[in-house]
């Protein structure tokens, strides 16, 4: 079929250098009786080539295909339209583009592209902004799903200020329906940077039912700590993501702290700052210290230290956890408990370090204690694996 269909628009295209009226007739013919994947480029600039003066009989014959790809064939009509066509006739030409694209098509490409040609001639702004607005309300009134190209958003943004919201749940709705979509979030950079509160509002219409870490699997958002406003972000998606009803919040929050890269002193200055601001909140200190156990263990005494000196309280303190809440372990278990142990021998010693030491009485006990039983871990470990090793 694709063999037939590439050999088939030659022959249409090499048709049009005969004969025009048999080649629209031919062309007619061949869209409603074969389905095919067309060269619509080859087919179309072969009959501007031979007709540079009127482009209506081909639009004519266009719009008398009543197959699927109708929508398709006109959108690339607009997109090799001649310049000197639109000059003349730009005011008809783009009404019947919305009329027959924006206003009717489900996935929606090459905006960017036609907008751009018919700019020479019209502001873009006016555009770009009719676009959004007719889109929104196809998703809001009309309820329609809609594919809109990413580069669409991309070339819209300078255009769309007046429009913003719209233009940004228009975005939200593709991101919603496709799972890949602007994979590499270059768009939601623009928002974010623009309007740190949106992040929220992503967070609501792209990521519906948010119930564990797995269900922003692939949204890559460490790209927020490159962006010059990230602590506001930042602040924002944490309190929103604390706020929701599902299973394990912190999960969602530990996401902006993996692959940090580059970006490890940002993030471990971040946590001190939160630290100083939210230390009488237990709950939240719950969460930095789970995100500082999975994300940034080899500064976890520094902010230890930190908040024990803000905060003292004992029952605060043993109510944080201090390691991964889960682990894997390939092969001997020995290393894994012996890492603890050292853990929790240098986070006793970091407390004994303040001042007063009064202050940390019940909280050296208590690490004492967890010193102990961890020992009995390893050696109890120690001991299964010898016996397996050599009894079995």
């Amino acid at each position: 079929k694709q063999y037939y269909s590439g050999s088939l628009s030659h022959i249409i295209a090499e048709i049009a250098t005969k004969d025009l009226d048999l080649y629209l007739k031919f062309l007619r013919y061949a869209m409603v009786n074969y389905n095919f994947n067309y060269s619509t480029i080859i087919i179309i600039n072969a009959y501007f080539e031979q007709n540079p003066k009127d482009y209506k009989p081909l639009l004519r014959c266009l719009e008398e295909n009543t197959q699927a790809n109708k929508k398709n064939w006109i959108t690339h009509f607009h997109r090799l339209l001649p310049n000197h066509f639109i000059q003349n006739d730009y005011k008809y030409l783009v009404t019947h583009f919305f009329n027959e694209i924006i206003l009717c098509e489900k996935n929606i490409w090459g905006l960017d592209e036609i907008f751009s040609k018919y700019g020479e001639y019209m502001s873009l702004k006016e555009l770009y902004f009719n676009a959004i607005h007719i889109l929104y309300n196809r998703i809001t009134i009309d309820n329609a799903t809609i594919d809109i190209d990413a580069n669409f958003f991309e070339h819209a943004f300078e255009y769309i200020l007046d429009v913003f919201d719209e233009y940004c749940q228009l975005y939200y709705h593709c991101r919603l329906h496709s799972r890949h979509y602007d994979y590499s979030n270059d768009i939601l950079k623009k928002i974010v940077e623009y309007k740190p509160e949106e992040i929220v509002n992503f967070f609501k219409a792209a990521c519906k039912d948010i119930q564990s870490g797995r269900d922003l699997d692939g949204e890559h958002l460490e790209f927020i700590w490159n962006l010059e406003n990230y602590e506001e972000i930042l602040i924002l998606s944490i309190d929103y993501l604390l706020s929701i009803d599902c299973w394990r919040n912190e999960e969602l929050v530990k996401l902006f702290f993996t692959n940090l890269d580059e970006n490890e002193e940002k993030a471990y200055q971040f946590i001190k700052g939160q630290i100083n601001i939210h230390y009488n909140n237990r709950d939240y200190m719950y969460i930095v210290f789970l995100v500082v156990a999975s994300c940034l263990g080899k500064y976890k005494c520094d902010y230890i230290k930190q908040y024990l000196k803000l905060n003292s309280d004992f029952e605060s303190f043993k109510y944080f956890e201090l390691f991964p809440t889960s682990w894997s372990i390939w092969g001997s278990s020995i290393p894994h408990y012996q890492h603890r142990l050292n853990e929790w021998e240098e986070i006793l010693e970091t407390i004994k370090s303040l001042q007063p030491a009064i202050n940390y009485l019940e909280h050296i006990e208590y690490l004492e204690l967890q010193i102990k039983y961890t020992q009995k871990d390893l050696d109890r470990e120690a001991k299964r694996e010898f016996q397996d090793r050599y009894m079995s």
